[in-house]
């Protein structure tokens, strides 16, 4: 679930490697594998040959009036290049079956091969149904922002674009340009069970066997986020309503504890005073933080409720700016949110960042 996430956080996993073994339920199903192993042959198939290149851009150009680009291979180790892999393909797909017409592929070993009408539909209708589960992986990917309480949103979308009643949407332009939009009960039978078991599989993760501790961190996290504090995913659809009001109970609990923590330097009453350790407190090694635990955690909750007074903002606010203007309004949530939203939902960042740093400090470069 990336090591260097739960490293950071206990019991917290990187949000990418959670639903990707979701997602691999895709496989469990002969059918679908065998559609999409075909689909990954034809993309095979032009990335090898030269001149299977040159004809199907041509093609395209007479279909289009312009290239599509590369077919997208597959990365074994991310699922969502697979969904890149199959929706390159369906773009294409008038192109490649016109191409067909007049040529015939052939696979690494010579074997001629071809994708049979059931083969395109299964790879379409697949891809489109992963189609919210891969937007949200690219923005929980995101460094821009905090991305920690939009995990359970980010969930909630993912089940629903998979229930039995979200329609398939396969918004790819053919060459009838025109956005095709059908219910789950049309699609093929294989299609409609892997979208179950990967619903299945999410819920089972993300609802019914989510950690007490994973529970207590997403929810919180969404709480202190001003765009999620309603926490409107919270209804009975998937999450329970009754997180709500778990939701404040943690943050609740967590604001007492943040008090009782001894504080090191100047510590402020109730009145904004500085007040000092006396002698007998360095001798005892007692911390004014907890003298002042019950004025502290008044305030606290005070605090609390005066913030969900306020109206949740519009979703392109930055948080940690919303919190930045508002810090004398509520000091002490200010802080815990600085805390929260600073951890990234997926290790996709730091991955990144290695990444690059092994491209510029390589063995050659000393």
């Amino acid at each position: 679930q990336g090591d260097n996430m739960v490293k950071g956080w206990n019991s917290l996993g990187c949000l990418d490697h959670v639903i990707e073994r979701s997602v691999m339920k895709l496989w469990n199903d002969a059918q679908v594998k065998e559609s999409f192993e075909k689909g990954k042959k034809v993309v095979t198939f032009f990335k090898s040959s030269t001149i299977g290149r040159s004809e199907l851009a041509k093609v395209q150009e007479d279909l289009y009036g312009n290239k599509l680009g590369m077919l997208k291979q597959e990365c074994k180790t991310r699922w969502s290049s697979t969904h890149n892999c199959g929706l390159s393909l369906m773009k294409a797909q008038d192109s490649i079956q016109q191409f067909c017409v007049q040529e015939r592929m052939t696979d690494v070993e010579g074997n001629h091969f071809k994708m049979g009408v059931d083969d395109w539909d299964i790879i379409g209708q697949c891809t489109a149904s992963l189609m919210t589960v891969a937007a949200v992986v690219k923005q929980a990917e995101g460094d821009k922002y905090p991305t920690s309480s939009l995990v359970l949103p980010f969930m909630n979308s993912c089940m629903r674009s998979l229930s039995e009643d979200a329609p398939i949407k396969q918004t790819w332009l053919g060459t009838a340009n025109v956005r095709r939009e059908f219910p789950v009960s049309s699609a093929h039978a294989c299609v409609q069970s892997v979208r179950k078991n990967i619903r299945e599989d999410m819920e089972d993760r993300w609802v019914t066997n989510l950690s007490e501790d994973r529970k207590r961190f997403y929810l919180v996290s969404s709480l202190l986020d001003p765009h999620t504090k309603m926490l409107s995913f919270c209804d009975n659809k998937y999450f329970p309503s009754s997180w709500k009001d778990d939701a404040l109970g943690y943050l609740s609990m967590d604001l007492k504890s943040f008090y009782v923590q001894p504080t090191q330097g100047e510590v402020k009453d109730s009145d904004g005073q500085v007040k000092h350790r006396s002698d007998l407190d360095e001798l005892l090694g007692m911390s004014t933080a907890s003298m002042d635990f019950d004025v502290a955690s008044v305030e606290g909750e005070a605090q609390l409720q005066a913030y969900m007074q306020v109206q949740q903002v519009p979703n392109d606010t930055d948080p940690l700016m919303w919190w930045k203007q508002h810090q004398q309004e509520f000091p002490d949530l200010s802080r815990m949110a600085r805390q929260y939203l600073a951890v990234p939902a997926t290790s996709a960042s730091p991955e990144r960042f290695f990444s690059r740093v092994g491209l510029v400090q390589t063995d050659l470069r000393g």
